[in-house]
């Protein structure tokens, strides 16, 4: 009796150790999907940032011309 009863534990805690096992790769197998993914949004984001960085200083120059040449306008007018 005792030695069926060491054989049934010994099997409850092998399948338990299976299970824990099994759900600890399971998450991993997430937890690195998650982090790929993370990084790709990431990457993602930088290229987007940079672009719209590129954008706002263009834009800066142009509107910086463009108040130049009103000024430049507005004195030769003041002046005539």
């Amino acid at each position: 009796m005792a030695f069926a009863e060491i054989v049934v534990s010994v099997g409850f805690f092998v399948m338990a150790m299976l299970v824990a096992v099994y759900l600890i790769r399971y998450s991993n197998q997430q937890l690195t999907r998650c982090l790929t993914s993370l990084e790709d949004k990431h990457n993602e984001l930088v290229d987007l940032n940079g672009k719209l960085a590129k954008q706002i200083f263009t834009s800066d120059k142009r509107i910086r011309a463009e108040l130049e040449g009103v000024k430049a306008r507005t004195k030769k007018q003041s002046a005539a």
